[in-house]
C-alpha cells in the first residue's frame, strides 16, 4: 500500500471511531461543533438525540429559549472561559 492510500485509510479510520465514540457521548464536543448554523447558539435540533446533552438540555437552558449559548454550554461542559481561551 502506498503511504497516500495508507494515510487515507488511517484518516477514514480516525473519523469513523470519532464518530462512533460522539454518537455515544464519550467524546468531548465543543460548542462549536454543536453550533451547526454558527449563529451562537446550540438549538436542541443540533444535538444528536443519543449525546447525553439531549437528555439533559432542559436543565443546561436556564433561560427557557430552547437553545443553548455559550454560557449554558460551559456550565454542562464545566469549562470557563479561561479554559477555552487556553485551548
Amino acid at each position: 500500500m502506498n503511504k497516500l492510500t495508507l494515510t487515507v485509510a488511517s484518516l477514514i479510520a480516525s473519523i469513523g471511531l470519532a464518530g462512533s465514540a460522539f454518537a455515544a457521548g464519550e467524546q468531548k464536543v465543543t460548542f462549536e461543533q454543536l453550533d451547526t448554523n454558527a449563529d451562537g447558539f446550540i438549538d436542541r435540533s443540533d444535538v444528536p438525540a443519543d449525546h447525553e446533552l439531549a437528555r439533559l438540555f432542559d436543565s443546561y437552558d436556564m433561560d427557557g429559549d430552547n437553545r443553548l449559548s455559550m454560557v449554558e454550554f460551559r456550565n454542562y461542559t464545566g469549562e470557563s472561559e479561561t479554559e477555552e481561551a487556553e485551548e
